[in-house]
């Protein structure tokens, strides 16, 4: 199961890079950060620590979008490059995920009854995990700024 989210986390970071329109990066970002907020939850099995981030989250974007939306006007939306994006998330997701057996040392460390090795291996995964989300969100945030940067749309007039 968080296998199949990290694949859509990592799936719909590919499809926000690569998409133009603003409804549908809003859609994309949604999307992740309900992806990261569910693989947050499966794998510490606390439900608190996941909706803190999803609202710091949620927060963030309203407030990143409310300024994109004002840069740029709305053009019909097509989707571009869908099967590259497909392929190239696929081959990301199967290189990450097929080198990483932490469950079965997690699972090793517990019938063998070793809990003070148990909980410094839990420790070391929940450190990478945060470590993996602090470089996910600041990635996020460089390609926010690179569209902005970018924008080609007209700015709306402030009343």
């Amino acid at each position: 199961m968080i296998s199949i989210l990290t694949w859509f986390m990592i799936f719909f970071s590919f499809l926000f890079v690569f998409e133009l329109k603003i409804m549908l990066l809003l859609l994309y970002l949604f999307l992740m950060i309900v992806s990261i907020s569910l693989m947050i939850f499966f794998t510490e099995m606390v439900s608190w620590f996941s909706f803190l981030v999803l609202i710091f989250l949620i927060g963030g974007l309203m407030i990143s979008f409310m300024y994109m939306v004002s840069l740029s006007h709305n053009n019909s939306m097509h989707m571009k490059n869908f099967m590259l994006m497909l392929l190239v998330s696929m081959l990301f997701s199967f290189i990450m995920f097929s080198s990483l057996d932490l469950k079965n040392l997690v699972f090793y460390l517990v019938e063998n009854k070793d809990m003070e090795k148990f909980w410094i291996s839990y420790s070391f995964i929940y450190m990478v995990q945060v470590f993996f989300l602090f470089i996910y969100l600041t990635f996020v945030l460089i390609i926010v700024d690179l569209k902005l940067k970018f924008s080609k749309g007209n700015m709306k007039e402030i009343i």
